[in-house]
């Protein structure tokens, strides 16, 4: 399967010779990562075992079982080491659990979570390093987080919104900020009260018209 969105988390996974793909379900990010060489080996992981065994099947059918490893577990328990784990699709608060449990600690850590997008930044500068925090429009819009080891410093709007999207804004990242703008509009109709949100739309604003929305 090829999508936007798979094909933005597997550019961001350095080559490596072992990558976990956390929470893996159908197994296409894992799946890709190998046709395309990102690594060597990949361990996918889910704690669904119906998941997992579509994942089997998938790698079986494009020949990559000797090259894949398969555990049915919660975040990465009873995995041993990887290079890169990938998380991707699961909500924030689970990433940062999942990241937390890790008994062991992985160079590089790609992410693409569904929400709590200012959570997990503030959580990863301190104990990561950001290589890129972009946004891109595949349906939805989803981020995809690439971090090293290392840490990191967060501005106030690189955690509201991602470094690489305000430094490098691209179409999607418009677009987004387009929407973002108009639903918070609406929510302050229905709520006039909301004063956290007034500030958002704010931040919101100021953006746009530095983008020329």
């Amino acid at each position: 399967m090829r999508s936007k969105r798979i094909d933005a988390i597997v550019a961001a996974v350095p080559c490596c010779r072992v990558a976990a793909d956390i929470g893996c379900d159908h197994g296409y990010i894992g799946a890709a990562l190998l046709r395309r060489g990102k690594a060597e080996k990949v361990v996918f992981a889910d704690i669904s075992a119906p998941s997992l065994e579509k994942a089997r099947r998938l790698c079986e059918k494009e020949g990559l079982t000797n090259r894949a490893e398969f555990f049915v577990c919660d975040g990465t328990a009873g995995i041993r080491r990887a290079d890169c784990v990938v998380i991707a699709g699961m909500g924030g608060k689970e990433s940062i659990h999942i990241l937390e449990e890790c008994a062991f600690e992985p160079s590089f850590v790609v992410l693409q979570p569904m929400k709590n997008l200012p959570d997990v930044r503030k959580y990863v500068a301190g104990r990561y390093r950001i290589i890129s925090d972009r946004i891109i429009k595949d349906g939805k819009f989803y981020n995809i987080i690439a971090l090293e080891k290392g840490s990191d410093t967060l501005t106030e709007d690189e955690i509201l919104f991602g470094r690489s999207n305000l430094k490098e804004p691209d179409d999607d990242f418009r677009q987004y900020i387009a929407a973002e703008t108009a639903k918070t509009k609406k929510l302050l109709a229905e709520n006039a009260a909301c004063a956290a949100k007034a500030g958002y739309l704010g931040r919101l604003e100021a953006i746009a018209e530095e983008l020329g929305l």
